[in-house]
């Protein structure tokens, strides 16, 4: 797998461990360009991995709510976690994951494992955040990926290791003079809205994409899928904390 010049991975999913994945790429000294490795081996390479081993992997943020994880699903941008970072400033919510949400099924409960990784946030949005007092401070030295900083985790990240999935939100971002709007779909529309968000590390097996057709039909019969029309704005968020709260909390 190739993700920019001399940055390049080879993937052996029938190994485990440091064995799956081989840097290709020339030795750099510099800790920032060390940093980026270590973000795509953790956040763009395991994640496929887990997937081929049997979980199903969403490309989400994620954080707990009184013991279930909210995983919020979207498109690169659509501000996942940006918001899954500022809800944990909550007393009663901590973050859990950023990027990727991998989860097991177990009867009819869906558990989802941790992932406490790198958070990547928009420059902008996180100095932004930092000043709210939405997240905690940083370094700006950071490491960069993509334009986004790599934040570590915080006091506000969970340690623990597994928990149940409550819900999976599909976010929209729209115009800021718009309301945040939160509809429930159903079972067939849960289904198109999650498949949208999986990663993938070969879609020419067969039996893989048989095992993933039937952990989403499976999923989707019981776990509440919603989609959130949101103002994408930093000045609108905590409106839209007050939705979330206000639907699935109070």
């Amino acid at each position: 797998m190739e993700y920019e010049e001399g940055l390049s991975f080879r993937i052996n999913p029938f190994k485990t461990g440091r064995d799956a994945v081989r840097y290709l790429g020339q030795e750099n000294s510099n800790p920032k360009y060390r940093s980026i490795c270590e973000h795509l081996i953790k956040n763009q390479i395991t994640p496929l991995l887990r997937a081929w081993n049997g979980s199903v992997v969403f490309h989400a943020s994620a954080v707990i709510v009184r013991g279930l994880c909210w995983g919020f699903l979207g498109k690169s941008g659509a501000g996942k976690s940006t918001l899954a970072k500022s809800l944990s400033k909550h007393e009663y919510i901590t973050h859990w994951s950023d990027d990727w949400l991998e989860a097991r099924l177990v009867g009819n409960q869906s558990k989802v494992l941790n992932n406490p990784f790198a958070t990547r946030l928009e420059s902008s949005h996180a100095h932004a955040l930092a000043k709210k007092q939405l997240i905690a401070p940083f370094n700006a030295s950071l490491g960069h990926f993509d334009g986004k900083l790599l934040l570590e985790g915080d006091e506000n990240q969970t340690q623990s290791l597994s928990t149940n999935l409550g819900l999976l939100c599909e976010l929209i971002p729209c115009s800021p003079e718009k309301e945040p709007s939160l509809i429930k779909l159903n079972s067939f529309q849960a289904f198109r809205c999650i498949s949208k968000h999986l990663y993938r590390l070969d879609t020419s097996s067969t039996e893989h994409l048989k095992q993933e057709f039937s952990q989403l039909t499976n999923l989707v019969q019981f776990l509440p899928v919603y989609r959130l029309h949101y103002p994408h704005s930093l000045a609108d968020l905590s409106t839209v904390h007050q939705t979330l709260i206000n639907k699935f909390v109070d």
